[in-house]
């Protein structure tokens, strides 16, 4: 496989397999000596800049024999600690190795872009959506092409994290046209499904030898990320809603505690009024002298405790008053969903334009359809019926009549059906 898929490969997909894979294609074409000891890789520098990649070069540099051991991430998972204390130029051989992480950062931005042709095979187009519901039958296909476009395929992954869920990775495959921006959305599943294959076959594929400098797709990019952001915007307002909710349980939870104790100081301060009123009747009921004192003192206390409650009873309804605008606020803040999205892969994909020509048949009927079309991107116009134009879909499934390609309630019309 060339270099170029192996990265792109280990990019989309970081699985321990593929990192391997990647790891062995670039020390394979830099200046360096591996060795494989009871599963560590031991990795020795045979110049100064061996690889051309500042962060490995960096750590073989800082290396007193410009040898560096990368250590198996089972080697670590064995030992049963989660932070075990790598010993001086070790590194973890993992996706999410620190070392490993930082090299495939500097080798994307340092490498030139892939370039690919979309395959001349038409036997995997599929048929109109407007065919769905229809008895029509496809009986031949033919393409005939009239000029190429150039698209760029971005892969983007968004990193989305909340203090209420744990943190996900969201992979958006984003297809543009190279000149106007535009997206084609059949172009980025063509290419997904393409970088699914371990090796794509029947011919879907050819790479193109000459690449493309990174830094003059920086305007596709600024428009392939804005069709991310809009591919993702119903996901991550699904995930705001459900921060949100967690958020103001939150905030419930907060409020409801306080205005629980609100709630007993009110029935506490409610009892002592209660306590008054009858200590208060003891007072003019008195006998003698002795039950007057007992009595007045008995107030005297409940008083007391009446101050005490309306006293922490004000401080609690003004400190919710004041304090809450600032804990809804924090809690929010807390709550809020944070995106990182950031392009992991781009490839040119170049493809071919023209009329795909279908031959359509019923009930000893025959037509044929031209429809333009690009390879991988689809039918690119809307198909209209021969008679009222409307547009035929998977809801206005077609037939065949005596002006063509009809919708079902024009064939139904003519028909007297």
């Amino acid at each position: 496989m060339p270099e170029s898929e192996v990265r792109s490969d280990f990019a989309l997909d970081r699985t321990q397999e593929r990192l391997e894979e990647y790891l062995t294609t670039v020390f394979a074409a830099s200046e360096v000596t591996v060795d494989q000891q009871e599963g560590a890789w031991r990795i020795t520098s045979q110049s100064d800049t061996p690889t051309g990649i500042g962060p490995l070069d960096s750590a073989l540099a800082r290396a007193d024999d410009g040898r560096i051991r990368l250590v198996p991430a089972a080697e670590i998972a064995e030992s049963g600690e989660t932070d075990v204390e790598l010993g001086p130029d070790e590194y973890v051989r993992a996706p999410d190795g620190e070392l490993v992480e930082a090299i495939l950062e500097e080798d994307a931005d340092s490498s030139p872009v892939g370039r690919w042709r979309v395959g001349d095979g038409i036997s995997d187009i599929p048929d109109p959506d407007w065919l769905a519901e229809s008895p029509i039958e496809v009986t031949n296909r033919s393409f005939r092409p009239y000029y190429d476009r150039t698209a760029v395929c971005i892969v983007f992954e968004a990193s989305v994290e909340t203090v209420s869920e744990f943190e996900q990775t969201i992979v958006v495959p984003i297809a543009v046209d190279a000149e106007t921006g535009e997206r084609l959305p059949k172009l980025a599943a063509w290419f997904d499904s393409v970088t699914a294959e371990p090796q794509p076959g029947d011919g879907r594929v050819e790479v193109v030898e000459e690449s493309v400098s990174a830094d003059a797709l920086d305007g596709v990019r600024s428009a392939a990320q804005s069709h991310a952001e809009s591919v993702l915007s119903p996901k991550l307002e699904s995930i705001r809603d459900r921060s949100l909710r967690a958020a103001n349980v939150e905030l419930e939870e907060y409020a409801g505690l306080q205005d629980d104790r609100i709630e007993e100081l009110r029935a506490e301060r409610e009892r002592v009024a209660e306590k008054l009123e009858a200590v208060g009747r003891e007072l003019e009921d008195a006998a003698d002298r002795a039950e007057r004192l007992a009595a007045m003192e008995e107030r005297s206390e409940l008083r007391e405790e009446r101050e005490e409650i309306e006293s922490e009873l004000e401080a609690l309804e003004s400190k919710r008053e004041r304090d809450y605008p600032e804990k809804r606020r924090e809690v929010r803040e807390r709550h809020a969903v944070e995106v990182a999205l950031e392009a992991v892969t781009v490839t040119v994909v170049e493809y071919e334009k023209g009329d795909l020509v279908v031959g359509l048949a019923e009930g000893g009927r025959s037509r044929s359809v031209t429809l333009p079309y690009g390879r991988g991107v689809g039918v690119t116009d809307a198909v209209t019926c021969n008679r009222c134009g409307c547009s035929l879909d998977a809801q206005t499934s077609a037939r065949i009549g005596e002006a063509g390609v009809v919708c079902r309630s024009c064939r139904s019309e003519r028909s007297g059906r």
